[in-house]
């Protein structure tokens, strides 16, 4: 008759036969169903009753359940406060805890572990690349479980490998947060906004362009923006397009001719920005060409610096101006004495 120590011996008694298992159990999936697919293949190799995988909620002292499986059921996304229970070992102290039997006997009022007559567990923390604990992979049973390097061995490379998810997961969540307020900020502001590829084509535009030119946003994403200036300036920007990529130029004038053939002066802000293909512009469009604007009302004052501010400009002989004491705010000469 199989024991309980060779009953749970007998299952990893093949290191690598373990390890097979759960990797064809995890191989293909990612997300929710990689944790999933890993408590259950974990439960099974290890002949436990329980297998779960959970996300720390430092805040609260708490575990959200990212996949629960026990008694041959898969639950998930219910929280679990630690005090009290054998997880809150694993968290305290950061490493791997293993209560080999009498479970029960170390946390006596802990009425859900009272409730399968508990014997033993094993949980490892969770760690970030800084080291900080995320959550926690951990196996209950109800028989006891003898320390064995192999079941440690299999735990610390299916925590490693949770860990590593749950950060990608998390990383996933914050891009999509920040393209979503990117993506706001583009959308509701009044200045022209869009992304050009090497090929002067546009990925992205806001309103305020389509708006400016008199053209839908599917008017304009997969064309290019060039048909809306003159000739000339459409000669300049083709001609210089690897030192726009560059970055060498970042504040261009210009005039950028609606549909209805309207001639709007402009001021193009540029930056090389970088995208999963490669270098991409994102161009600020201000009509009025507001700078040189008010560097024409500021031009009576004196230039410390000509050229400063101004090397893209051929306009302006600068927009850095003195601004000597008794000076108007603009429009007249500054008082002699």
């Amino acid at each position: 008759m199989e024991t309980a120590d060779q009953g749970i011996a007998a299952r990893i008694a093949d290191e690598n036969t373990a390890l097979r298992i759960i990797l064809e159990g995890t191989a293909t999936v990612t997300g929710e169903r990689f944790f999933e697919a890993l408590v259950v293949s974990l439960s099974k190799v290890l002949n436990t009753h329980s297998a779960w995988v959970t996300e720390y909620l430092d805040e609260t002292r708490q575990l959200r359940a990212l996949a629960y499986w026990a008694d041959g059921r898969l639950t998930k996304d219910f929280l679990i406060d630690i005090a009290g229970t054998p997880c809150e070992a694993v968290i305290t102290q950061a490493g791997m805890v293993h209560y080999p039997d009498h479970v029960i006997r170390l946390y006596p009022d802990n009425s859900d572990l009272r409730a399968i007559n508990a014997a033993s567990y094993l949980g490892a923390p969770l760690l970030d690349h800084n080291g900080y604990i995320i959550g926690n992979l951990a196996v209950l049973d109800t028989r006891p479980m003898p320390e064995q390097p192999r079941v440690q061995t299999i735990f610390q490379i299916f925590a490693a490998r949770a860990s590593a998810e749950l950060q990608r997961i998390r990383a996933e969540a914050e891009r999509r947060k920040a393209e979503e307020t990117y993506r706001h900020i583009i959308q509701t502001t009044d200045e022209g906004f869009l992304l050009m590829d090497r090929d002067f084509i546009v990925t992205d535009v806001n309103r305020a362009f389509g708006r400016m030119v008199g053209c839908t946003r599917e008017e304009l994403v997969g064309r290019t923006p060039l048909r809306f200036v003159e000739k000339d300036y459409r000669q300049f920007l083709l001609l210089n397009r690897e030192d726009l990529f560059a970055g060498d130029f970042t504040e261009l004038e210009g005039t950028v001719i609606a549909r209805d053939g309207r001639k709007i002066p402009v001021l193009i802000h540029g930056n090389r920005l970088q995208d999963e293909r490669g270098a991409v512009i994102g161009a600020w469009v201000f009509p009025g060409r507001e700078e040189c604007a008010l560097a024409a009302k500021l031009s009576h004052l004196p230039a410390p610096v000509p050229g400063f501010g101004s090397s893209d400009c051929r306009r302006c002989a600068s927009h850095l101006f003195a601004w000597p004491e008794g000076a108007p705010l603009w429009g007249e000469p500054p008082h002699s004495g």
